[in-house]
């Protein structure tokens, strides 16, 4: 036998802790459960007091049935006990068990409140797929002066390279109004967001023997077909066409 140190509970040799507390048992070799019977008084024979008592044997045929008794109660109990706590048996009460996993309820789809699902999107063409990439012409315009444009333009990744062809068609500078039908070429650099369909490009070098034009910053928007290209620069306003 084992017994608690806190406590002085006993318990059975399986047991390593109390419990009562959870306080580690110790063996109890002095300690000897007592098993106590209380043994029925004996019965008063109104009308024969010399009548023998019960003998031994049928003494204890009575504590058998009565042991047998309360094994069988004890058991009883216990079932009715494991049946509540699992909830094998049925919410009324009733003595039929009952199947957990048929009695969950499957939700059956109402027509009448189910979601709807949305429309398919028609497709659309993506910004991502116009690019201004390939050759474009157009023309300038500012306050002194205008020129009619061809150009080239290269995007990769969002970055452009290209070149633009100024040919002067006026021009109010005396210094340059007799120019006109010279030409000149501008080298350009710049970037192409595809979602917002902007370019940003600006002059990095030029083939200008005559002196015609300046190095210029140009920001341009693609139409959504992806057709012109227009915007300002610093000076004047340009718009280009494929």
């Amino acid at each position: 036998m084992k017994k608690c140190p806190n406590c002085n509970q006993i318990f059975s040799d399986d047991n390593d802790f109390c419990l009562n507390d959870g306080t580690p048992l110790i063996s109890d070799n002095t300690s000897q459960p007592t098993l106590i019977v209380n043994t029925p008084a004996s019965t008063a024979q109104p009308f024969n007091h010399a009548a023998p008592g019960p003998s031994t044997g049928s003494s204890n045929m009575l504590y058998l049935v009565i042991g047998v008794l309360a094994t069988a109660l004890v058991g009883i109990a216990a079932y009715a006990f494991l049946l509540r706590d699992t909830g094998s048996g049925k919410a009324d009460g009733s003595n039929t068990p009952v199947n957990t996993v048929a009695s969950v309820a499957t939700p059956t789809a109402n027509p009448a409140t189910s979601a709807i699902p949305p429309p398919p999107v028609a497709p659309q063409i993506s910004n991502l797929n116009i690019t201004p990439s390939g050759n474009w012409s157009g023309d300038w315009s500012g306050r002194s002066s205008a020129f009619t444009a061809t150009a080239s333009f290269t995007e990769v990744n969002g970055a452009v390279t290209g070149q633009i062809v100024w040919t002067l068609q006026r021009s109010s500078n005396p210094a340059k109004s007799y120019k006109t039908g010279l030409s000149a070429t501008e080298y350009v650099r710049g970037t192409y967001d595809g979602v917002t369909r902007l370019m940003k490009i600006k002059g990095i070098r030029k083939d200008d023997p005559n002196n015609l034009v300046i190095y210029d910053q140009y920001n341009l928007s693609l139409s959504e077909n992806g057709d012109v290209l227009s915007g300002v620069s610093k000076n004047g306003n340009f718009r280009l066409r494929r």
